[in-house]
């Protein structure tokens, strides 16, 4: 088990990580909203209409806002808060490139650049445009899910993603 200062340590090291990334992608979106007027009035319309009551707003309001996701999931394909992340081969791994053939031999360590990932036309058509119409029910099934990745993937992604 963990030491009571190990403990301790996690706890900060994960609020100051949660705050951080909260804090950066909600400036994103000002940026993002100041920069798209048309944007802008499209979620504040649709803020407006399924927000009757801003005093009793609950979880099944929010998962009405389908427009507001999308451009939030938008903000995060452009500014992802976490841009790389790293994972361990656990096997050894032969993989066919371009450039031939390469071996990942068993616990090397690969960078997974999101950022990158994110802006590749293979995954995102037009990934330069900002376009959160990309993300709307309807449309998702044209994302590979393991191409959207701001809070990386797989078992050690980020909590409650």
């Amino acid at each position: 088990g963990l030491t009571s200062p190990e403990i301790k340590d996690n706890l900060i090291a994960l609020f100051i990580a949660a705050t951080e990334s909260i804090a950066k992608t909600l400036s994103q979106c000002i940026y993002y909203l100041a920069k798209y007027p048309d944007i802008q009035r499209t979620a504040y319309q649709e803020v407006c209409d399924k927000i009757k009551n801003p005093d009793n707003i609950n979880w099944e309001t929010l998962r009405e806002l389908h427009y507001t996701e999308a451009f939030i999931k938008e903000v995060l394909r452009f500014t992802t808060p976490f841009p790389r992340f790293e994972r361990i081969v656990k096997t050894d791994f032969h993989l066919d490139t371009e450039f031939g053939p390469i071996l990942l031999p068993k616990n090397s360590i690969v960078s997974v650049l999101a950022s990158v990932v994110h802006m590749d036309p293979d995954y995102f058509a037009e990934p330069d445009v900002f376009n959160p119409n990309r993300f709307l029910p309807g449309f998702q099934h044209l994302i590979n899910p393991l191409a959207f990745i701001p809070f990386a993937n797989g078992p050690r992604n980020c909590i409650d993603f």
